[in-house]
């Protein structure tokens, strides 16, 4: 496909962005900007249900903002969508007529069955879950999709948000209990009308900035150590507690509170209630957020057309595809890497010499992909490298706690080096996961070490337990090993110590 840069402009109830992306030859994307104008259109509805004159200047003054930042970035597509206030607004024709004479875009209104489709689209290309039920709030209205084996089964768009119910249920900034309880009543209410959400027992995922501010609130509150608010979790009891400590709150309070955005101290406590409602409808086990959303699922439309597919099948393979570009990671390395640990597992587990659990497969197998590519910023510091922007970065459909441990495995370099990272993060890790995650780091550091030439030589691995506590492991090459014995030899210390065990090796030319 071509190369080229798309925008995306979102013209919300509550705000106004332009997000622009890249797409390469081969079709891997990356954001490069976003700008964000808060309008407010939803405030701007008048009595007879138009978007009055003052809220289309509030449209076409900001609109006019992003043209010269389209130009500039050389965009080859803009592709506008707009939401539940222009969508409800009586006069939306001439309204749009306005915007498209005015800045030259065109948009499309899109439905609350769109909107809550395009959501439900963003989220199952970003997060680890195959089931769930997606709620985005926006100003004046809220979608919720229920989706199993990612595919989507239900959806229904509520017609209130965040600004329309502070409007209509809170006078003031503060509200009263009075308030709340009819605010909880109605959002009960309204969620029950639809039976399919009823006690599903799924996840609910967050999308849109009222999920992501309750994520930062929750975070900043309880110190959370490791990076990023995407895939995050909370307990419903949780979503609760946030709200309480923010209605104790004045707004003035509220709006110097690290993790909420100023611009909504005053609606953020009607979003979280709806929020926590509907776990509390849905019986979910847990709360979490997709920081993509809508945007992304008009993007992803645009770019699985271009590519001719309907969807990415695996997110952490597509994850770990973006990895390997980014970070210059040689493939053929990584796939001999990988078909090494293979080969590992199946011979320790076929002689009864060590057993895995299914996870520490996954994280063993996964770290193949990853070990090291800290190496495209510096050879020498590469264990910090590859565990600080594994902790540091999110990645699409792998959990945080899995992130943590594929940082643990992929940087593994001495368990004394391994303590030294995981500092930070200890409250988030048991004895026992620590544990399994040095086994699994001497491991991948072992089977890394029979590459160092990077020409792939070793043809055949075989592993024996000898009598007392010994392990024989075989090597077969089909090249000089010089150098793959030299290291081999050097880090089989590891997981001597961490199997408590004596490694034999033998290498053979064949």
């Amino acid at each position: 496909m071509t190369e080229k840069k798309i925008g995306i402009i979102d013209l919300g109830s509550n705000s106004i962005r332009l997000v622009i992306f890249h797409i390469d030859q081969n079709g891997q994307y990356k954001e490069l900007y976003n700008f964000k104008i808060n309008a407010r259109l939803a405030t701007y509805i008048d009595a007879k249900g138009n978007l009055s004159n003052e809220g289309i200047e509030v449209v076409i003054d900001s609109l006019k903002k992003f043209v010269p930042i389209v130009q500039f970035h050389q965009v080859a597509e803009t592709k506008g969508v707009a939401t539940a206030a222009i969508r409800s607004a009586k006069n939306r024709k001439m309204v749009l007529e306005a915007i498209k004479r005015e800045t030259n875009f065109d948009f499309r209104v899109l439905s609350g069955q769109e909107e809550a489709y395009y959501g439900y689209l963003a989220v199952i290309h970003s997060v680890y879950l195959t089931e769930g039920i997606t709620i985005d709030i926006g100003g004046a209205s809220t979608e919720v999709a229920y989706f199993k084996n990612r595919e989507l089964v239900h959806s229904y768009s509520f017609p209130f948000g965040a600004l329309t119910l502070k409007k209509r249920f809170i006078a003031n900034s503060e509200p009263k209990e009075s308030e709340m309880k009819e605010l909880t009543a109605f959002l009960r209410n309204e969620f029950s009308s639809q039976k399919w959400l009823k006690n599903k027992n799924v996840p609910v995922i967050g999308i849109g900035g009222s999920a992501r501010n309750l994520i930062r609130l929750h975070q900043n509150k309880t110190n959370y150590p490791l990076f990023g608010i995407h895939q995050y979790e909370m307990e419903p009891n949780e979503i609760k507690k946030i709200n309480q400590w923010l209605i104790g709150m004045a707004v003035s309070e509220r709006q110097k509170l690290d993790g909420l955005s100023k611009e909504r101290a005053d609606i953020i406590i009607p979003a979280i209630e709806a929020i926590y409602t509907l776990t509390e409808i849905v019986s979910a086990p847990f709360f979490t957020m997709s920081s993509k959303g809508l945007r992304e699922g008009v993007f992803f439309e645009e770019v699985f057309s271009n590519l001719n597919v309907r969807s990415f099948s695996q997110v952490a393979d597509e994850t770990f595809s973006k990895l390997a570009s980014d970070y210059k990671i040689n493939l053929k390395n990584t796939s001999f890497l990988l078909r090494l640990a293979y080969v590992f597992v199946s011979e320790c587990e076929a002689k009864k010499i060590i057993s895995f659990t299914q996870e520490e497969k996954e994280i063993l197998f996964k770290s193949t992909k990853l070990v090291q590519f800290g190496e495209f910023i510096d050879h020498h510091s590469s264990s910090q490298h590859t565990f600080y922007i594994l902790t540091n970065r999110s990645l699409d459909g792998i959990s945080h706690k899995m992130r943590l441990k594929l940082a643990c495995v992929a940087s593994f370099k001495s368990k004394k080096t391994l303590m030294k990272y995981i500092s930070p993060y200890k409250s988030l890790l048991t004895e026992e996961e620590i544990l399994s995650l040095e086994r699994l780091g001497a491991i991948l550091k072992f089977l890394y070490s029979l590459n160092t030439t990077h020409r792939s030589i070793i043809s055949e691995l075989e592993v024996n337990k000898k009598e007392g506590e010994k392990m024989e492991i075989s090597l077969a090459c089909n090249s000089d090993y010089t150098f793959e014995e030299q290291e081999a030899n050097k880090q089989k210390k590891h997981m001597e110590r961490a199997f408590n065990c004596q490694v034999e090796l033998s290498f053979t030319l064949v």
